[in-house]
């Protein structure tokens, strides 16, 4: 369908142009996409959420830049839903003011894009906006709670708030913190989907509040996913099940790991030990370290590899956080190895080791 080819470009293609793709340009018209009702719709969403947003982390301003240009209003009607609808795969908090600038705009569209995006970013699945008609009060409301967002945000990291929500849906709530009205497992897929390194202490003094045995699994998965650790263990025998005997004896590893940790976490240093850690090892360079990670096999841990490699120039991705396992993480590893293309025996001195300068 070509969505990922940009129709419309800044005129000038220096730092900050900001790509609009044709699946942008056709939002929120899903007749372009294979389906029928709701599912086409999710059929669009899918193909927007996937491509459009890994595109522009790959080539695009990043998330400081794109809302100071939203901001500063001189952009086109098609590059502002470009931004509503992409930026929101960086995850950041800087972009909540444009959210709840654009959920009051009179531009109807604008509006639709901004709740999609909205959600996206907070890393929940998308509504389906065009179903709620232009006078709704569903939109004030949805204004309201991005605005909320924007002043939580001021002192809490996403996923705090969604820690604090998950505690507060386990009726653990912490006093006079503002949080989103969600089902427990919600908040948790939601941490999952936009946690990073960085959050790995509040996923540590999370761990010993989860009320139950499920949750104790899924959050294990999230900080074996951030940590770049490994508490699953895996059955020896081929007829060996995935019993609860074998997530129970994981849990206890994560247990006495949380346990060993004194006061907070810095999984940003973690991350890095374990990197210079596979590097010396295997005498590679920095990006030989997280190609090494990369190549251990082990599905969790590859969206924090991956995303980590965008900065050496490798194309971001988009993955399946909530499966691992899930064939299409697959063929994103393949596709992010291949810009790679010595082994990883020959990366000591081959490929330069110092990252490009971080999109903001």
């Amino acid at each position: 369908m070509g969505s990922l080819i940009p129709l419309v470009v800044a005129a000038a293609l220096g730092v900050g142009s900001i790509p609009v793709w044709d699946a942008v340009i056709r939002f929120p018209d899903s007749s372009y996409w294979p389906g029928v009702g709701r599912q086409r719709t999710a059929n669009m969403l899918a193909t927007i959420r996937s491509d459009v947003g890994r595109q522009m982390r790959t080539a695009g301003p990043g998330p400081q830049q794109l809302a100071a240009r939203y901001q500063g209003g001189q952009l086109t009607r098609d590059e502002k839903v470009a931004v509503l609808l992409a930026a929101a795969d960086f995850h950041h908090p800087c972009l909540l003011p444009v959210y709840a600038a654009a959920l009051r705009s009179a531009d109807l569209r604008e509006r639709q894009a901004a709740l999609v995006g909205l959600h996206w970013l907070l890393g929940e699945l998308a509504p389906d906006a065009t179903a709620i008609p232009a006078d709704s009060p569903l939109w004030e409301r949805a204004a309201g709670v991005a605005e909320a967002l924007v002043a939580a945000a001021r002192e809490r990291t996403l996923v705090q708030l969604w820690v604090d929500s998950y505690l507060a849906a386990v009726d653990r709530a912490p006093a006079g913190r503002w949080v989103l009205a969600r089902e427990p497992r919600h908040c948790l897929d939601a941490i999952r989907e936009i946690a990073t390194p960085a959050d790995l202490d509040a996923l540590v003094a999370l761990w010993p509040l989860l009320v139950e045995q499920p949750h104790r699994y899924h959050v294990m998965g999230t900080i074996e996913m951030v940590s770049l650790q490994k508490f699953v263990e895996i059955a020896k025998s081929p007829r060996g099940g995935w019993g609860s005997m074998y997530y129970d004896a994981s849990a206890r590893r994560v247990d006495d790991w949380v346990g060993s940790r004194c006061g907070t976490v810095d999984g940003e240093s973690l991350v890095r030990w374990k990197v210079r850690d596979a590097a010396t090892r295997q005498e590679l360079g920095e990006v030989g370290g997280w190609l090494a990670l990369l190549g251990a096999g082990y599905p969790p841990v590859w969206p924090t590899v991956a995303d980590a490699l965008v900065a050496f120039g490798a194309p971001a991705m988009s993955w399946n956080r909530q499966r691992p396992d899930d064939p299409q993480n697959d063929g994103a590893v393949r596709e992010v190895r291949e810009y790679f293309p010595l082994t990883v025996e020959r990366l000591s001195g081959a490929v330069a080791d110092r990252p490009r300068e971080p999109v903001r």
